[in-house]
Parts: structure tokens; C-alpha cells; sequence
């Protein structure tokens, strides 16, 4: 019955993207992580780091809104097998294997917790771009990967169904080169703050158009006296701060390069963030 299983599933996956790396530097991914409330975590890879003789990547995390402020997390690096091992306190841990097959079991320990899941179906996702990837799916739970992108729990969460209570976590989204390519439709933007589980973010900054092509309007709840914009690296990429407070502003954003953007709006001590896209 396995064997079955698994030729079908080779003869759905044939033509998909195959081979994509998950450890790249172009990368950015956000997690929401609940537990009453929510909050978003962001990870990217920058910067080589050597353990035991063997090369890792740095592998930097963030709650900041704008993306600027960086903590290094942990260490990891990825094998031609499709494999993904991580490098923490407890040393080095197998966090991801690509290359599984339907029916074929994961085993892994992450801070004591033991995580076994079993391969149910091996199908493929299409990304906001058009481009398929190669998706594993697990028994008991909700959790997939999809290759060159990690879990549907986030970029360190495997398996964490079977090891935390009364918590949640979700990937939301996955940038490469400042594009979007995987969007959660469960969030409403890339960057979530909310007060309960089922909240969406803020809607405190309203944008439109929305994405945009050249022009935006910005309209607040309260009088704002500063707008900035940064791409998904922490990059400022525009900046005014506005002579007379007031609750709108439209801005001509015709030289920016296609792509996502964070848009700060400033009032009084107090930010307000908006994920803005330019098509």
C-alpha cells in the first residue's frame, strides 16, 4: 500500500521546482508565535560562523516591526541530500530532511522534546509568483514543508505540535530579493501584532492603492509628523517628516523598485507599521 503511495506520489510531484535551497542569504521569513496573544518573529541569513571545522550560516532573528534590529539566533547549514541541521546549546540537531518519501518517519530531539513525524502525501504548493514547490505532508497534525521555504509552523518550529500545549505557531510570510512569495491568508500582513489567537493586525494606517504602482495615500486615526519606508532587509529606502502634523499624506513612490515594503508612520512616541507592495 506504501509502495503505491509513494509512485503516485512521485507521478504528481514530477515537474516541480526541485533542488531550492532553504539556507539563502535573499531570504526573509515571518512566524507568528501565540500564546494568549501574538507576536511576530523574523529570520534571515547573513554571515558564515565555523563549528567543529565545519562551516555554518548565521542564522538572525527579530521582533522589530521595521526589520532593523537583528539577535543572532543559532547556527545552521544544509547538505546536498536535502538535509537542514541546526546547531544550538545541545549541539548539533537535525532539523529538516527534503528528501523523505511517503510512509518514511523524521526523528528528532529539539530541547529535550522528542519530534517523530511520518510522511503522509508528498504534493506541491504554487507560490504568489506562479512557481511550484514540492510540499511533504505529516500525519497527525497540520504540519507540512515545502521545500526551499521550511514548516507551516515557521522556519524553527518542526514538530512543535507534539511539544508545546496551549501554544501556537504559523508561518505568515516568505520574501526572496524583497518579492513576496508565500503570503498565509490566515494574517493580515506580514508583520502581526493582536491581543487574542483569532485577531487580525492593526488597522490603524489604511493605504491606498494597496498594492500600488506609483502613488499611495496614507490616512490615520491620529495626526502623524513622520513617514518611512524600509524593504524587508532593514534598508530605509524613503523618509519625510511632514512640516504641519495631519492624517493624510499621499506620497509619489514612482523610483522604488518593485517589491514588499514596510511603512512606518510616526505619532507623537508611538509607531504605526503597514506592509505596502509595489507592482
Amino acid at each position: 500500500m506504501k509502495k503505491q503511495a509513494l509512485i503516485a506520489g512521485l507521478l504528481i510531484i514530477s515537474g516541480f521546482s526541485f533542488g531550492q535551497n532553504l539556507i539563502e542569504t535573499n531570504k526573509l521569513w515571518t512566524s507568528v508565535e501565540c500564546i494568549g496573544h501574538c507576536w511576530t518573529w523574523g529570520h534571515k541569513f547573513e554571515g558564515d560562523t565555523v563549528i567543529n571545522e565545519t562551516i555554518y550560516k548565521k542564522l538572525w532573528q527579530t521582533m522589530d516591526s521595521t526589520f532593523t534590529n537583528w539577535n543572532y539566533a543559532n547556527a545552521m547549514r544544509e547538505t546536498p541530500d536535502g538535509k537542514v541541521y541546526q546547531w544550538t546549546v545541545d549541539g548539533e540537531e537535525l532539523l529538516y530532511d527534503f528528501n523523505l518519501q511517503v510512509g518514511e518517519q523524521f526523528y528528532s530531539v529539539f530541547n529535550g522534546c522528542e519530534v517523530n513525524l511520518e510522511v503522509e502525501s508528498i504534493d506541491s504548493i504554487t507560490l504568489l509568483n506562479g512557481e511550484k514547490r514540492k510540499r511533504l505532508n505529516f500525519e497527525w497534525g497540520t504540519e507540512s514543508w515545502i521545500e526551499g521555504i521550511g514548516s507551516s509552523y515557521g522556519l524553527l518550529n518542526v514538530g512543535w505540535e507534539q511539544c508545546a500545549f496551549d501554544w501556537h505557531f504559523e508561518l505568515n510570510c516568505l520574501s526572496e530579493n524583497n518579492i513576496l512569495k508565500y503570503d498565509n491568508p490566515n494574517f493580515e500582513g506580514c508583520y502581526v501584532i493582536t491581543t487574542g489567537l483569532v485577531e487580525k493586525s492593526s488597522g490603524s494606517i489604511q493605504v491606498t492603492p494597496n498594492p500600488f504602482k506609483n502613488q499611495i495615500s496614507i490616512e490615520a486615526n491620529q495626526n502623524f509628523k513622520m513617514i518611512e519606508i524600509f524593504d524587508l532587509y532593514g534598508k530605509s529606502h524613503f523618509s519625510k517628516a511632514l512640516l504641519q502634523p495631519d492624517k493624510t499624506e499621499t506620497l509619489d513612490l514612482g523610483r522604488l523598485a518593485k517589491g514588499i515594503y514596510i511603512l512606518k508612520v510616526r505619532i507623537e512616541a508611538k509607531e504605526l507599521t503597514k506592509k505596502i507592495i509595489k507592482i
